[in-house]
């Protein structure tokens, strides 16, 4: 029998980490073992996509997600679409040998952010990210951490109001087509316990 996948999604600076963290050591303490896996863009990935993003900065490439100097978001890219499969299929490998074999290592793996990260990508199609995004298992749970874009903001500085209002609105339009249970993320100790006992 395998354990349980619980995953953890939201908009940047809700606290995701923090509260995965703070899971794990409760979970712990009742004798079960769990494993923490990164599942979303930009860090512990299996293909060398970090080589690939450099080398598109040299060329004179920007970042997707972040306006620079106050301006609007770019329009639909060649390069980011050709991309998108690539950061997705990157995902899919570290599902597939990542976190299926945690789940038959451990009662619980829990994700910090999860395959909806594709959904948020900015200048690619959505048609694209939708149909990427359908190849992924689905969790046994999943909770969508959020706060205010205020706090937010104030968590993540230097991430632009602008696209933390672009990830609510996409996550709005996500948490109508998929079961998540909202958390809103004002205490680490109280959003540990509500997510404790939905799980328990």
């Amino acid at each position: 029998m395998t354990g349980k996948l619980i995953s953890f999604i939201g908009i940047d600076g809700a606290g995701k980490t923090s509260l995965v963290n703070l899971l794990k050591k409760e979970i712990e303490k009742k004798n079960y073992s769990v494993q923490i896996v990164y599942a979303g863009r930009g860090r512990s990935n299996v293909l060398p996509i970090q080589i690939l993003g450099k080398i598109y900065r040299k060329s004179g490439g920007s970042e997707s997600n972040v306006p620079i100097n106050g301006r609007k978001f770019e329009k639909l890219s060649v390069i980011h679409t050709l991309a998108a499969p690539i950061f997705a299929f990157d995902m899919f490998l570290r599902y597939l040998f990542i976190i299926l074999p945690a789940k038959f290592k451990n009662d619980f793996v829990l994700t910090d952010r999860y395959s909806t990260d594709l959904l948020l990508v900015n200048k690619v199609p959505d048609w694209l990210k939708r149909f990427l995004y359908s190849f992924f298992p689905k969790p046994n749970e999943l909770f969508y951490i959020y706060n205010t874009i205020k706090i937010l903001h104030k968590r993540k500085p230097d991430h632009s109001i602008e696209d933390l209002k672009r990830q609510e609105k996409i996550f709005k339009q996500l948490l109508s087509e998929i079961n998540a249970t909202k958390i809103k993320n004002d205490s680490l100790s109280r959003s540990a316990n509500k997510i404790l006992e939905i799980i328990r």
